[in-house]
């Protein structure tokens, strides 16, 4: 295959984006990641049809954007899914969402994927990311509740 064919091929494939920070102070990280999904899928010669987003943990299996991401895999079948990491798209349970797309023929991207070279330095990261996860919802039932009182 030619160059002009292959870049005319790579041109046609649709892709959409999916960003999430787990707090709205993070709001304007959704930015940032938009801008890194638009310029990887212009350096690819793809074209970023939406992007969907939320500002939820990661662990939150209530996410409107990804309930909404997975439904338009399903209905367009996009060449491609495209996040700044993995992480981004789940905290825990991403193999299940990259099945889910595989199944339909879209790949996910993770802009900037982590390279591990030992399942322990993974399980490492899973383990803190829980950890923040629990300390977290700990912190927000703390801030709903008046201090305890000394008598």
């Amino acid at each position: 295959m030619g160059g002009e064919e292959q870049k005319e091929q790579q041109s046609a494939k649709v892709v959409l984006g999916y960003m999430r920070v787990s707090a709205t102070k993070q709001r304007k990280e959704l930015l940032s990641q938009q801008a890194q999904m638009e310029t990887f899928s212009d350096q690819q010669g793809w074209q970023l049809k939406k992007v969907f987003s939320d500002i939820v943990s990661g662990m939150n299996e209530q996410r409107k954007g990804l309930h909404k991401l997975l439904k338009e895999v399903a209905t367009t079948q996009p060449f491609a899914v495209l996040c700044t990491y993995e992480d981004r798209l789940a905290r825990f349970g991403t193999e299940v969402i990259k099945q889910y797309c595989y199944t339909l023929e879209t790949k996910i991207y993770a802009i900037h994927q982590a390279e591990y070279t030992t399942g322990e330095e993974k399980l490492v990261e899973d383990m803190v990311a829980l950890v923040t996860s629990f300390s977290g919802r700990l912190h927000r039932q703390r801030r709903g509740k008046a201090p305890p009182k000394i008598s």
